[in-house]
């Protein structure tokens, strides 16, 4: 029963984290559209133009990142229905003791 809710507890975990992340991103892309006066020193421009090119570099390793992720638990979900189906439990396996 631990087992479970641990897993569990990480797979919320890492969904909480991607959708913050996420949503961030989205932020970003919507402020993108700034009413500036065009001056080359314009803090609000910097921040969003360094925003922006962190986004659009994060982007290629989140897509490769969330593949292998996708991936792996691919894999383990496999693994995990392998195990309950192919359950070949015998007596000798269990340990049990017959008695004539």
């Amino acid at each position: 029963m631990s087992d479970r809710r641990n897993k569990a507890m990480l797979i919320t975990t890492v969904l909480v984290i991607c959708l913050s992340v996420f949503c961030s991103f989205l932020f970003i892309a919507g402020l993108a559209d700034h009413d500036c006066t065009h001056d080359d020193d314009c803090a609000v421009c910097h921040t969003i133009a360094l925003c922006i090119n962190t986004v659009r570099s994060t982007s290629v390793i989140a897509a490769v990142l969330s593949a292998a992720i996708a991936a792996i638990f691919l894999s383990l979900a496999v693994l995990l229905s392998a195990r309950t189906v192919n359950n070949n439990d015998t007596l000798i396996s269990l340990k049990v003791e017959l008695r004539n």
